[in-house]
């Protein structure tokens, strides 16, 4: 039962629902930030489960598991928050370089928009050959209108350069990790 206070609407049990698309709760009153305001209404929140599945960018490698893949996300407004693991123990064939396909949305393709660049933070990466070492960094990115996240490492030379580089594939081991992205809507 929804009752009206002196300011306030207070539902005692059940659920708000916004019943037609493109409407949602409006925060317009709120003051605004240095830039340039697109929205402030927030329209969307989600909750679930995705499927990440190692591939490589020219042909599909064959993929065994001993545990997952899982992964979940959720999506508040246009921001995706997506994580996974998985075991890998069997990995053959394939070509190209690696990617994580399957994320829950494709990425914004708005060149007004950010990438997901820099933001995969990988927890235990033993299923990457390259491997964390003390000079190089396992990363990833979404690229504008993608729905997989490339897989990269970064390793910072004696001289403190750093070289970007594709992951060629992937090995036995775990791979877990959590990334954030736009999505396109």
């Amino acid at each position: 039962m929804a009752t009206f206070g002196a300011n306030h609407l207070t539902i005692g049990d059940g659920n708000l629902i916004i019943g037609t698309a493109g409407h949602g709760i409006d925060f317009a009153a709120t003051g605004d930030g240095a830039g340039t305001d697109a929205s402030e209404l927030l329209d969307d929140y989600e909750e679930g489960q995705w499927t990440p599945a190692p591939a490589r960018t020219s042909s599909q490698p064959t993929v065994g598991y001993s545990s997952g893949p899982n992964g979940s996300y959720v999506k508040v407004g246009r921001m995706v928050y997506a994580s996974f693991d998985m075991t890998i123990n069997s990995y053959s064939g394939g070509g190209g370089t690696a990617q994580l396909n399957g994320l829950p949305y494709a990425a914004s393709a708005d060149l007004n928009s950010f990438s997901g660049f820099g933001v995969l933070i990988v927890r235990d990466s033993s299923a990457i050959p390259v491997g964390p070492t003390a000079t190089t960094i396992v990363k990833g990115f979404v690229e504008r209108g993608a729905s997989h996240i490339s897989v990269q490492y970064d390793n910072i030379g004696n001289a403190g350069s750093n070289t970007n580089s594709n992951v060629a594939n992937f090995q036995q081991g775990r791979f877990t990790g959590y990334m954030m992205y736009p999505a396109s809507s």
